[in-house]
């Protein structure tokens, strides 16, 4: 078979194409598909409300993000305007504002605030919610401006120290009052059991449903929590069986364990156990939930309670409930 000299010259060429064209980008094609378009000019982003900005904040619908569930947008929204509050900040105003200094000292907004305020530091650190970086990519999405929220996402807020827990011989009244109530105020004796016995968060109890509640194959009485504070779909944690038997004992043909109002958990067994218990503290139910650590801290060890409570991991367990180790008395010879 005899080979022309241009089959030769292509046999010779560099694999890549031409040397002196590589990296240079094709020409683009005579055609193009309608839904897209080649050197596409981004609209001008627009400037809104701080009001309209709350809004987007908590109609957030991003995919790229795991969006916080609106109970906590709602909370982080009313801690943002506690923050505009103190600045004498009106919700008419529009966020070129929040790029701004304070008049009186000169600073940037959410440093004057922390300044002046430092009372209020949780809540300008559930503020810095709406400028996560997140939500920033969001807001640029939509649409909204946001070279003028720099200093609210930047500023550093210090993380307040976790502390120790000091159980009290008032556990003692706490749980004789809650069990005399069990016949007369069955939602507040199974309020109480869910806490104490079992250490549910306030949220998780009035999520808590009977079918929640199961045995694993190794007979461990366990409870699944869903969308729990730590992140997930939901999470299996080991119980007392003690204190879930007599959950299971109180068990009713509703689905939730606690078929009521909110207002009856967050406010009248708190109120229940302030007047009739004698609890000072400011989150009472919590309270309980505390000492249930404490309980399962002392009779199991830091890594069973640590699953008991859901903590992401042993430290803030460690943090919270190792107190004082006892300490056992010599033998002497």
């Amino acid at each position: 078979m005899h080979i022309t000299n241009n089959q030769v010259k292509a046999l010779h060429a560099p694999i890549g194409g031409d040397i002196n064209n590589r990296g240079k980008l094709p020409q683009p094609p005579r055609s193009m598909p309608d839904n897209i378009v080649l050197n596409y000019e981004k609209p001008q982003a627009r400037t809104i409300l701080l009001s309209e900005l709350i809004y987007a904040y908590k109609d957030c619908r991003s995919t790229s993000f795991n969006v916080p569930k609106y109970e906590t947008m709602r909370n982080c929204a009313n801690a943002f305007k506690y923050v505009l509050k103190k600045l004498e900040m009106s919700l008419e105003l529009d966020t070129r504002y929040l790029g701004g200094r304070h008049p009186k000292s000169g600073l940037i907004l959410p440093k004057h605030f922390l300044r002046n305020f430092p009372e209020g530091a949780d809540r300008l650190k559930l503020s810095k919610s709406l400028f996560s970086r997140g939500m920033i990519e969001w807001y640029d999405e939509i649409g909204i401006e946001t070279s003028h929220m720099a200093n609210w996402q930047t500023m550093v807020v210090k993380q307040k120290s976790v502390k120790a827990f000091i159980p009290t011989n008032d556990i003692n009244v706490i749980i004789e009052k809650c069990e005399s109530v069990k016949h007369t105020k069955p939602i507040f004796y199974k309020a109480y059991l869910l806490a104490y016995g079992l250490g549910l968060r306030n949220s998780e109890m009035r999520r808590a449903k009977w079918s929640d509640l199961y045995e694993d194959i190794e007979g461990n009485k366990c409870i699944r929590i869903h969308k729990p504070k730590s992140g997930g779909d939901f999470q299996d944690r080991p119980c007392d069986p003690t204190f879930w038997d007599k959950v299971m004992e109180m068990r009713d043909f509703d689905d939730l364990i606690l078929n009521c109002s909110q207002v009856l958990i967050r406010e009248r067994f708190a109120q229940f156990l302030k007047e009739e218990c004698g609890v000072s503290e400011r989150f009472a139910v919590h309270l309980l939930r505390k000492y249930c650590g404490h309980r399962l801290m002392r009779s199991n060890g830091i890594y069973p309670a640590s699953k008991a409570l859901g903590h992401k991991d042993t430290k803030l367990t460690d943090q919270i409930y190792s107190g004082l180790p006892t300490i056992s008395a010599s033998k002497i010879a």
